[in-house]
């Protein structure tokens, strides 16, 4: 797996471009203490598992929030990452698209995860859901 970190001054338009190219996806959003993360990333506690990913996004006075929204079963959730330190787009070794981590001030890390990961060429069109 590739991990490539995104600069904080690029954060809103990673986080619009990267909702919209994967809107409608499965996905499961976990959280994990960072530090636990770096030894066992299965560990992490899943949050919602195969839901249909919506959006990332900033939100806040001072955009000091980070927030997934998912949709299971046409129930809305959202997940929040409060004050986010780093944000790192994660691929496959194929270049296929994993998901997102968001590594939180408060030591805890928030996972987005594909079901399946893969580009998201090869799946347009597919989702139901796609905006």
């Amino acid at each position: 797996m590739k991990e490539q970190e995104i600069p904080r001054e690029s954060w809103p338009g990673f986080l619009e471009g990267f909702s919209r190219e994967h809107r409608g996806w499965l996905a499961t959003v976990g959280v994990i203490d960072t530090e636990r993360l770096r030894r066992a990333r299965q560990a992490a506690r899943a949050l919602v598992r195969d839901a249909v990913f919506h959006e990332l996004r900033l939100e806040g006075q001072a955009e000091d929030s980070l927030v997934v929204e998912t949709d299971r079963e046409g129930h809305l959730a959202t997940h929040c990452a409060d004050h986010p330190t780093r944000v790192y787009f994660e691929e496959a070794e194929g270049g296929e698209h994993k998901g997102v981590r968001i590594d939180g001030a408060d030591g805890r890390t928030l996972l987005v995860e594909f079901r399946t990961p893969a580009r998201p060429e090869a799946l347009d069109g597919l989702a139901d859901t796609e905006w």
